[in-house]
């Protein structure tokens, strides 16, 4: 996402010239239209080795992480709410601060394609909104996970809890297998 990575300072890193490319080639980028280049293409443009295009866009995602960790406010415009967003993808997780027009809601369906190379994922679910107060600042925390929502099994979670059939750690748990096939066994009459 060029907009992430006008954030950093360039100069004296190895990706300065990577980085250049990606700001004049911003509208090509951004285009939903357009193919997204391939690092074998970027290489070619800027007549470089692809490995090191590679290891410069590693290292171009470690540093807009690194801004993201150290400033969020960068990451939010004005009117936006700043949002921590953790992003679970087959045990894989990750972290973003990022501004957002709107709060989403439990179920819906949220798409952050920069996640990606962090940790596989690009589709995500609203599992939970957390929100704190504290010290006069308030946070929301929202918690994303590739799994589809399914209303029912997380109402058998509940039954199952509130008749002390599985643990508090069972109840949290999201990919347990055996605890899914327990749940609707136990209680098939529903």
């Amino acid at each position: 996402m060029p907009c992430f990575t006008r954030l950093l300072n360039p100069e004296n890193k190895p990706y300065k010239q990577l980085y250049d490319w990606l700001l004049a080639n911003e509208t090509v980028l951004t285009d939903e239209d357009k193919r997204l280049p391939s690092v074998k293409d970027i290489a070619a443009e800027l007549k470089i080795d692809s490995t090191k295009v590679s290891k410069q866009i590693k290292l171009l995602y470690h540093d807009i992480h690194s801004v993201n960790e150290k400033s969020p406010e960068l990451f939010k415009k004005d009117g936006q709410k700043l949002c921590s967003l953790s992003f679970n993808y087959i045990d894989s997780h990750a972290q973003f601060n990022l501004g957002l027009d709107v709060i989403p809601r439990i179920g819906e369906a949220f798409h952050f394609w920069f996640i990606k190379p962090i940790n596989g994922g690009t589709s995500f679910h609203v599992k939970d909104i957390v929100h704190s107060f504290d010290k006069g600042v308030h946070e929301t925390w929202i918690y994303l996970t590739h799994e589809y929502p399914n209303g029912y099994l997380q109402l058998l979670k509940e039954k199952a809890y509130l008749h002390r059939d599985i643990s508090f750690s069972e109840f949290l748990s999201s990919s347990d297998f055996s605890l899914k096939e327990k749940l609707v066994k136990w209680h098939k009459s529903l």
